[in-house]
């Protein structure tokens, strides 16, 4: 059953396969943080909004937003305070690249 739909997927999605992007940690210090996107095929600009969670104080210590960010940039956090434990929270919109289409498009 699993083979049938893998097969169905990739069947009916004539652009291919458009895929998730991932997020690699690039470099860190005791006040910095650098991240950058990976596996982004065929993305061409993204929305981002970035929370900065400083987890012993249980707030948010920053946001961030980023509007048509090129995929390929590297994402800079810096001004972190020091033996402080961070958590990040990322909400991205990858805007894909399309091939135009071969026809134009009808309606009926």
């Amino acid at each position: 059953m699993r083979l049938y739909v893998n097969a169905f997927l990739l069947l009916f999605l004539p652009n291919g396969i458009n895929s998730v992007a991932k997020f690699q940690v690039e470099s860190v210090s005791s006040n910095s943080l650098v991240i950058s996107m990976t596996d982004v095929a065929n993305v061409t600009k993204v929305n981002m909004n970035v929370k900065l969670f400083d987890l012993n104080q249980r707030r948010i210590y920053r946001e961030t937003s980023l509007y048509k960010a090129q995929s390929n940039q590297l994402f800079s956090f810096d001004q972190l305070i020091p033996r402080t434990w961070f958590a990040l929270r990322i909400l991205y919109l990858p805007f894909y690249h399309n091939r135009p289409a071969k026809e134009p498009l009808k309606q009926v």
